[in-house]
């Protein structure tokens, strides 16, 4: 199961696990994008089920995974993917409470309440993997994504490790991947990078461009694999250099 996967990285990672032959059930909010991104894996040959529903209400992802199990009997790999990003120009100070609060319940909570639905499954057979996106926000700043962003994106590689922890007995791992910038190639829908913040983060990261959407899906793919078998609790940083570095505004002092 990958939630948001009706566009952008989830989609893509979607597509890679459903190559590699997994069944993939593919959650969106929005019926028609989960719907396309189903129609893409099957013009190449795998298999993917549509999930429509909204994985911030408790009710809706116990229906979700409900029906996961009753399809398949089981669910062997969870990516947490959905997160909501808006541009910030202000202070913390001068954030609206609303919007904190929807940020954080629509970038960490849902990661909570997709693998509390989950876990339990993956304990009674005693098996699973579960990776959650992250982001480089959870490390470093950058400016344009606000308090709530950061907060909810350091809280989901600290809820990685407190899961991993409490799952490692019953054979079930949790790791979390934490991309950079993202070059979506042919689905610009929904990025957070526009042109003038684009030279901006280039400028940052030392290996001096933005990520690859296969390279942040192979690292999704290796954590979901038995080559990870024995890594738990980790994140895996995909960001080419720029981890503590930061990033400024466009004609902002460089650290």
């Amino acid at each position: 199961m990958v939630t948001g996967a009706g566009r952008g990285l989830g989609a893509s990672i979607a597509r890679s696990l459903a190559d590699g032959g997994a069944r993939v059930f593919v959650n969106d909010i929005d019926r028609d994008l989960a719907a396309r991104t189903v129609s893409e894996i099957e013009e190449r040959g795998g298999e993917a089920i549509a999930l429509t529903g909204d994985v911030s209400s408790s009710v809706s992802v116990d229906e979700l995974v409900g029906h996961v199990i009753d399809r398949e009997g089981r669910i062997d790999w969870l990516v947490n993917n959905v997160a909501s990003y808006v541009r910030h120009a202000g202070s913390f100070w001068e954030t609206d409470p609303e919007e904190w609060e929807r940020i954080l319940r629509l970038t960490l909570t849902t990661t909570f309440l997709c693998s509390r639905a989950a876990a339990p499954h993956m304990v009674q057979r005693q098996s699973g993997r579960i990776v959650n996106i992250a982001s480089q926000a959870a490390f470093s700043y950058v400016p344009w994504q606000g308090p709530h962003y950061h907060a909810a994106k350091a809280g989901v590689v600290h809820l990685t490790r407190t899961m991993a922890v409490e799952l490692a007995p019953h054979g079930v791992t949790v790791n979390a991947m934490s991309p950079t910038a993202i070059e979506r190639e042919g689905d610009h829908e929904g990025s957070a990078v526009r042109d003038a913040e684009r030279g901006a983060i280039i400028d940052h990261i030392p290996l001096g461009r933005l990520a690859r959407a296969e390279e942040a899906v192979a690292a999704v793919a290796f954590l979901l694999s038995d080559q990870a078998s024995f890594v738990t609790g980790e994140t895996l940083v995909v960001n080419g250099g720029v981890l503590g570095y930061g990033i400024r505004p466009p004609g902002g002092p460089v650290p």
